[in-house]
């Protein structure tokens, strides 16, 4: 009998082991991208078929570092079926039963759900892909699927979180004293958000204009100019103060006066995405629940978001700077500040429901064995869920210049970092992709 405790207990911490070990993946991811590993092993097909979302959207950014245009489309399709089928789509009893394992288990142990903002980007990314595949026609549909999102994000955004809200609520008031402990340990968790949170301006503004901006230059390309004109206007609204918006927006708005005779001058759109967005670590509280009238302090788990380095503080090109269009990091703490009181319910939920089958455990077991087992396991899975989409830039700029036949781009200490003749009848979008200091990608696209 205790060689089978011994198989079972080993067999616990082998798997709850490596549920908890995303902080290292992500890890891995980041520089995987950095190094461009764009080896066939690395993007296997087959890599995507578990936890469909995170590694999904990884390996999609790491084809699209590799200027692997069809491969990335096809990761991005799989994270956006099991967005559609696992998410979206799930049904209530699913949906109850998954939440109720969360509880008892890990968010870590369950396939990643991704976050609102990543399916905006999503199709984003697809979009830009398929630009670069000359497959404009694709590339509207994904567009427009971004734009269809981002006006539909909110009003799914608020039943989503009102949903998990009283779901939690439900859980924790089984146990009248339990409930009474959570709302006493509300306060220091908050007050240490308040902290962790404070470096971010995170509000519950949740439009991408990144993913806008991009959009519009797409219709701009494909010769929508009405669509364009009015989508650039949105962006440029919400920020008047943004001259090369404003620059832009002026250029768009003579198209659409026009029925013949475009302007000849073409021009030269780059955007600079820097960086790596936040990442999330995770910090423990110790914090008192009440069972049966005993008190007992335990030791809690969470996530929070942490900045990380630009990479170039601009880039810059005829005498011009690149502005800074978004700060990705204030669009995800927007997010993640949103969905905090959900979050926080959940993890209280799931760690008052292992400590009092601990207990129960603990009270009716005489050999010792099992409740050193769970108490262990406990300690295993008591592990804040630390994945994200780890490709995303920190921040997004843009600049427009005239288009001469001749590029030079160059960074903040005036290093040149690409230079290319490009056909004066043509316009072009180059983006440029740093995840840090000497490792760039360039895309370039053209004007059909």
């Amino acid at each position: 009998m205790k060689l089978f405790y011994s198989c079972f207990y080993l067999f616990v911490l082998f798997f709850l082991s490596a549920c908890s070990n995303h902080a290292n993946v992500n890890f891995f991811y980041e520089k995987a991208f950095i190094n461009k590993q764009c080896n066939e092993g690395m993007l296997a097909l087959n890599k995507a078929e578990k936890d469909t979302i995170y590694t999904g959207l990884n390996l999609a950014s790491l084809a699209r570092v590799c200027k692997d245009y069809e491969k990335s489309n096809t990761f991005f399709d799989k994270a956006e079926e099991a967005y559609k089928y696992d998410v979206d789509l799930q049904s209530d009893i699913q949906k109850t039963t998954k939440n109720f394992s969360e509880i008892l288990l890990n968010d870590t142990i369950n396939n990643y759900q991704g976050y609102f903002y990543e399916r905006i980007m999503l199709n984003t990314y697809k979009g830009l892909n398929y630009m670069s595949l000359g497959d404009f026609k694709n590339a509207r549909v994904e567009f427009n699927r971004a734009l269809y999102r981002q006006d539909r994000m909110k009003e799914y955004f608020y039943d989503y979180i009102q949903k998990a809200q009283e779901e939690y609520q439900k859980e924790l008031k089984k146990d009248k004293k339990i409930y009474a402990s959570f709302q006493q340990n509300l306060t220091p968790i908050y007050k240490q958000y308040d902290n962790l949170l404070d470096a971010f301006n995170a509000n519950k503004n949740y439009t991408n204009i990144y993913a806008t901006y991009l959009s519009a230059l797409f219709f701009f390309f494909d010769k929508d100019y009405i669509k364009a004109y009015d989508l650039l206007k949105e962006v440029a609204l919400s920020d008047i103060k943004n001259t090369q918006l404003q620059k832009q927006f002026q250029v768009f708005e003579k198209f659409t006066h026009l029925k013949t005779n475009f302007p000849q001058q073409k021009y030269i759109f780059i955007v600079y995405e820097d960086g790596f967005s936040v990442t999330k670590e995770e910090f423990h509280l110790t914090l008192p629940f009440i069972f049966n009238d005993n008190l007992a302090n335990i030791s809690v788990a969470f996530a929070y978001l942490k900045s990380r380095n630009a990479s170039y503080k601009f880039l810059q090109s005829q005498g011009e700077k690149t502005q800074n269009l978004i700060y990705f990091d204030d669009i995800i703490a927007s997010e993640f500040k949103t969905l905090l009181p959900s979050m926080v319910m959940k993890t209280l939920a799931s760690s008052a429901l292992k400590t009092s089958i601990n207990l129960a455990i603990a009270n009716n077991d005489s050999t010792g064995f099992l409740s050193f087992i769970s108490t262990v396991s406990t300690i295993l899975i008591n592990k804040a869920d630390l994945r994200m989409w780890q490709a995303l830039p920190k921040s997004a700029s843009i600049l427009m210049l005239k288009n001469e036949g001749l590029v030079k781009i160059y960074d903040n200490k005036e290093k040149i970092i690409f230079e290319d003749e490009l056909e004066k009848d043509k316009n072009y979008i180059l983006m440029i992709r740093s995840f840090m200091p000497n490792s760039n990608i360039v895309y370039k696209i053209k004007e059909q």
